[in-house]
């Protein structure tokens, strides 16, 4: 479970549309071009009952990472889940696109790097969204494969970030430097090539142990 997810399901879903909102908003107009006055007239409010919700901008980012950023996450994706090790890089994979594949993730990653770089005092969120909130859920992934000593918990850790990393970067290059509406078949191709990769290593360090 991501860092917030719990907090997320505690707000009401009005306060999760307002969430939707704002990002929307920020993607097409940048942080400092976003105004709460827009907001409120998107969401066919007057401004004032927005502080109901927030009290500044920055602080309506930061929910939007820890709340909206841990439901985007915490969906699950609709992808087999794995019964072997070498299934994993198919899951891992299988799930990032599938989480690039809605309509608000890309948003939600641009927003994440403006916020860096002119709001670094939010990074910790980030950190606590993305850093320990994918550590958590890869020790859930990988239990049963470490418990069976089939691979150990670091080497566990570098195959899955390897699978995620792998494809994450390039939906960013191709969804928020192209401005691409979805995958590739380039995207698509070397995702299957990364997985058979990835499973053709395991293969072959499982025969290694024996």
């Amino acid at each position: 479970m991501f860092r917030g997810e719990a907090a997320a399901a505690d707000l009401s879903e009005r306060h999760m549309e307002v969430l939707r909102t704002a990002l929307l908003l920020f993607a097409e107009r940048g942080y400092a071009g976003a105004s709460l006055r827009e907001l409120a007239r998107r969401l066919g409010v007057q401004q004032p009952s927005l502080y109901h919700y927030f009290e500044t901008k920055e602080q309506l980012v930061e929910q939007i990472i820890v709340h909206l950023g841990a439901e985007l996450l915490a969906q699950v994706p609709d992808v087999e889940p794995p019964t072997k090790l070498e299934d994993v890089p198919r899951y891992a994979i299988e799930a990032v696109m599938e989480i690039w594949s809605g309509p608000l993730y890309a948003a939600f990653v641009q927003l994440l790097f403006v916020v860096a770089v002119e709001q670094p005092q939010l990074r910790e969120a980030m950190y606590m969204l993305y850093s320990r909130g994918a550590a958590a859920a890869t020790e859930l992934l990988l239990a049963p494969y470490i418990a069976a000593g089939e691979i150990d918990a670091e080497d566990g850790r570098t195959l899955v970030r390897t699978a995620l990393n792998s494809v994450a970067l390039l939906q960013i290059e191709e969804r928020l430097l192209y401005g691409r509406s979805k995958a590739s078949p380039e995207l698509e191709r070397h995702a299957v090539l990364t997985e058979a990769w990835l499973r053709d290593a395991i293969v072959a360090r499982k025969r290694r142990r024996r």
